[in-house]
């Protein structure tokens, strides 16, 4: 994890490529399904640019909105493993309801799913590393799907500032202070 963590800023680097873009529709509403580490970067997103029409849905279906919403709205199976279950459902559900949708994942069944159907997907490079650990990728591909080329770019101009090494000193120092205590978080 402290491999992971030291070059987190190595991962904003990356170039994330929609395959398969000609099938890709263009709207400023979406729904993104993740779980744990994956829908991490939707939420991430939300916050950072909050003019985003962005619903992160962390369920197994689709999500209850108003139906002129969820008809109007790209859909995003975001998984890192590219296996899990709620968010296999939610694209399943998505795909058969004819609803706009596109796959980032490592791998697995939702790339296999993509690939099948001909679907828009972004492949997250495979490092071995836990899925909360591969921020820096979920988040400038998300980042792709939904604000483009410009916010890719800020982001990652935002990654090559980050010095994790800077905030280990500061993490030991809080840990010090903290040593005996038992502190409350509010």
């Amino acid at each position: 994890m402290e491999e992971a963590i030291k070059n987190l800023p190595t991962q904003f680097n990356f170039q994330p490529v929609v395959q398969n873009a000609e099938g890709l529709v263009k709207t400023d509403s979406f729904v993104v399904c993740g779980m744990g580490g994956s829908h991490l970067a939707a939420g991430l997103l939300k916050i950072l640019y909050p003019q985003l029409d962005l619903y992160v849905h962390r369920d197994y279906g689709l999500p209850a909105l108003a139906e002129k919403k969820l008809s109007q709205s790209l859909y995003i199976a975001s998984s890192y493993s590219g296996n899990t279950e709620e968010v296999l459902d939610f694209a399943e559900k998505a795909f058969t309801a004819k609803h706009s949708l596109v796959i980032i994942a490592v791998g697995g069944k939702l790339i296999d799913f993509a690939k099948k159907h001909s679907l828009p997907y972004i492949q997250l490079p495979n490092n071995g590393i836990q899925p909360r650990s591969a921020l820096g990728y979920s988040l400038l591909s998300l980042a792709k799907m939904v604000a483009g080329d410009d916010v890719v770019r800020q982001l990652q101009a935002v990654g090559a500032t980050l010095r994790p090494q800077d905030f280990a000193q500061e993490g030991e120092r809080l840990a010090e202070s903290l040593r005996g205590k038992v502190p409350i978080i509010y």
